[in-house]
């Protein structure tokens, strides 16, 4: 389930929709996942499911998607922590997430995703 490419789309979106956590963690570790696949797993609102997906650099995940994933699961340090360790976060994102996760995870997300630097030091005061 992890590696097959021949499973198209439609296909991903049909087993994420009809089969449990596993399969579902399986799919969000492929190697390469689109948005459309991306979005499906986001909206079974599994914490272990998400956290594994928002690890993965290989999943395309849309702005729209990772708001999602910071709205329902705004409560989950290991869903925040796991954005935070992205190899690439959207401004939009890095800056709403830098409100949301601990010391240790604000200086790590100002290390490895840009942020404005004037921007940073007003989120981070204002989260205090």
């Amino acid at each position: 389930m992890k590696f097959p490419t021949v499973l198209i789309d439609t296909d991903l979106i049909e087993i994420v929709k009809s089969h449990g956590a596993e399969k579902r963690k399986a799919i969000a570790s492929r190697p390469s996942i689109s948005p459309d696949v991306s979005g499906a797993l986001i909206d079974i609102r599994n914490e272990a499911v998400v956290g594994t997906l928002v690890t993965n650099d290989g999943a395309e995940i849309s702005t729209g998607s990772m708001q999602r994933v910071l709205d329902g699961f705004a409560d989950s340090d290991h869903v925040k922590s796991s954005m935070v360790g992205r190899s690439a976060l959207r401004m939009e994102v890095s800056e709403r997430l830098v409100n949301m996760v601990s010391d240790k995870h604000q200086q790590e997300l100002i290390a490895r995703h840009p942020l404005p630097s004037d921007g940073v030091r007003a989120l981070i005061l204002q989260s205090r």
